[in-house]
């Protein structure tokens, strides 16, 4: 091999690009999906500035296969990882035709033909497995058809099962190509084991069911606390048992699932580095909350030749802390224990005095948490590190706590709420307040709600029935659900600033916040806010004050942030009043004020109108 220094060179860069494995199958997800020439060749530029040694990629991606073959085979000893990893570089690089075209652009030399034979991509036929009991059938097919209106990809065995067709091979497939499974939980569920059992067939597919994706998703129909089998108990479910909350319990079965409707998703066979985009998503989230927590932090620091996920610095007394955090999407167990661990022994040669945290959304087993323990590593969980930043989690306990309580001393612990019907604004279409509340909280062009009602509509009730749903929600997975914070203001009157509000409504928990990290996890959609009784703290004799105290709220509606206020209607005077203060009503250009015209430009302002009970819901109130 000494005579031949093509050969020499393509040997050194395959040890070089397999050594940065990790970084540069990040790096090169984060080039699809391209959608112009010019794009690409910007990306392809500073992925080949960062690793040169992509250049033999296209020497070997235009030799023939059998001389590919015999090289691999040769500079690798047979070593069939890396082989593989080559591989998967050379067709996902040369698959799309806008980056062959910027590696051609980019690397002249090297990328000017692809003699490889490239597989057919195809995309996962089904976004979600529906797995029920024949006698929930009913419920299965509401579901199935929502989410198929919703854009999902539902294998749902009426549709794909014709006579004729072999029912095991058909179940099978759909499985087999379906990214995650909802499984629809009642006594029924569990009374055949051939029901049952497909959330064990489709761990076949799954090498962590309990992982931070969710495979699968269990929606409890029918309580059937006793029936569920000891594997399954750990599975956090989705309550669907009120039919009257099907709209809320199904905006969270989609924030559950997790799919982005609008990009193809490739046949895991063919690919399977989808979880990257997710563990980059999570490793920036995480970079940020470190940040906020006062630390200097840098992604993907080489040290030893391997790249670590988080390097965070801190002075402490003089002292300069340097911590190395490893984030994993997954619940850590023991492969995931080992790669830290692993890690951990060859950073410490040359660093000796790092110290060292594993961070997962979705915690840790027995077993790894105790050997990283012992080894110096702190076990972190992404809710334990949200609450270093805003200790929102006892705050959400005692909100539990309250709304029972008041549940118990009003309604004897019995679901007596009615859920109420509301009126939009300008159209003045009804529509069940809890449907609507769903498609708003879904929008991500609406972040700002205007609730409005007369004395003694429910106002109030309404979004402590929210904010105990979403609190429940936050506390059993804090990644994917915002965490509610509702503020009575006749409690914070005599503030005049949002952050003054949020100080005060904390202090009354005993709970100590920094406005600036509580407005970053508002601003990212961490934190839904919810403001209730504004007219209780509105001065009719001076107007200003009543604007100002207006405009901190829609000040808060920003970035993702989603917040809710509620009014009563007959607070203002008349339908001018009520355009003057909260900028919505009728398009009509004699009650445009000026503040109605600026607050016109932000789209993301709505408001509804809370309607009393008619004579059915008083009787079914009554009934209760």
């Amino acid at each position: 091999m000494d005579q031949d220094p093509v050969i020499n060179k393509i040997d050194k860069h395959i040890r070089i690009l397999y050594k940065n494995q990790r970084e540069i199958e990040e790096r090169v997800q984060y080039l699809f999906p391209v959608k112009s020439k010019e794009k690409a060749i910007d990306d392809v530029f500073n992925f080949c500035s960062d690793f040169d040694a992509i250049r033999s990629i296209g020497y070997l991606a235009a030799m023939k296969e059998q001389e590919r073959r015999n090289i691999l085979l040769l500079l690798t000893e047979n070593n069939k990882d890396i082989i593989d990893f080559i591989k998967w570089l050379m067709i996902t690089l040369m698959k799309n035709n806008f980056i062959f075209a910027a590696l051609q652009h980019v690397l002249p030399s090297y990328f000017t033909e692809r003699n490889i034979e490239i597989p057919e991509l195809k995309p996962t036929k089904y976004d979600v497995f529906i797995s029920y009991a024949s006698e929930d059938i009913k419920f299965a097919t509401i579901l199935a058809e929502r989410l198929r209106d919703e854009g999902v990809k539902v294998w749902f065995d009426k549709w794909q099962i014709k006579t004729g067709h072999r029912l095991s091979e058909k179940i099978n497939e759909g499985i087999e190509h379906s990214i995650k499974m909802i499984s629809v939980w009642s006594p029924d569920y569990f009374k055949q084991s051939k029901t049952w059992t497909k959330i064990e067939l489709f761990s076949m597919t799954h090498d962590d069911m309990l992982a931070e994706d969710r495979p699968v998703i269990p929606v409890l129909l029918k309580e059937c606390k006793d029936s569920i089998k000891p594997t399954l108990k750990d599975y956090i479910f989705i309550d669907f048992t009120n039919p009257d909350d099907f709209e809320i319990k199904f905006r969270a079965l989609l924030n559950d699932l997790d799919l982005d409707l609008e990009v193809e998703r490739l046949d895991r066979q063919v690919i399977k580095k989808e979880a990257l985009y997710r563990g980059k998503n999570f490793k920036n989230e995480v970079e940020n909350l470190y940040i906020l927590l006062g630390f200097s932090a840098k992604q993907n620091i080489k040290i030893n030749g391997n790249n670590i996920d988080l390097l965070i610095e801190q002075k402490l007394g003089g002292r300069l802390f340097k911590i190395v955090v490893e984030c994993k999407t997954t619940r850590i167990s023991s492969k995931e224990k080992d790669q830290i661990l692993s890690l951990q022994n060859i950073v410490q040669k040359t660093e000796p005095f790092f110290q060292w945290i594993a961070i997962s959304p979705k915690g840790f087993t027995t077993e790894a948490r105790n050997a990283l323990e012992t080894s110096g590593v702190s076990c972190v969980t992404y809710k334990e590190l949200l609450g270093e930043l805003v200790p929102i989690e006892p705050y959400l306990i005692e909100l539990k706590k309250e709304y029972e309580t008041w549940v118990m001393e009003n309604w004897k612990g019995q679901d007596f709420f009615i859920r109420p019907d509301i009126l939009k604004d300008i159209e003045y279409k009804e529509e069940k307040a809890l449907t609507f509340f769903s498609k708003w909280m879904g929008n991500p062009d609406r972040n700002f709600l205007v609730i409005l009602g007369d004395l003694g509509t429910g106002k109030t009730s309404l979004l402590r029935f929210l904010s105990f749903q979403l609190a429940a929600q936050y506390l059993d997975d804090p990644v994917r659900h915002p965490a509610p914070v509702i503020i009575p203001l006749k409690d914070v009157r005599k503030e005049v600033s949002l952050s003054g509000i949020i100080y005060r409504h904390f202090e009354t928990y005993n709970v100590d916040v920094n406005f600036k990290k509580f407005f970053h996890l508002l601003k990212i959609g961490k934190i839904i806010l919810f403001f209730d009784a504004f007219d209780e703290m509105a001065d009719r004799i001076q107007w200003d004050i009543t604007r100002s105290n207006f405009n901190e709220f829609q000040q808060a509606a920003v970035g993702k942030a989603k917040v809710i206020l509620t009014c009563r209607t007959h607070y203002f005077r008349d339908r001018t009043e009520q355009v003057s203060i909260i900028g919505e009503g009728p398009l009509l250009s004699d009650l445009e004020t000026d503040l109605y015209r600026e607050l016109q430009k932000n789209s993301g302002a709505e408001v509804v109108y809370l309607q009393e009970f008619d004579d059915e819901k008083i009787t079914q109130y009554l009934k209760k």
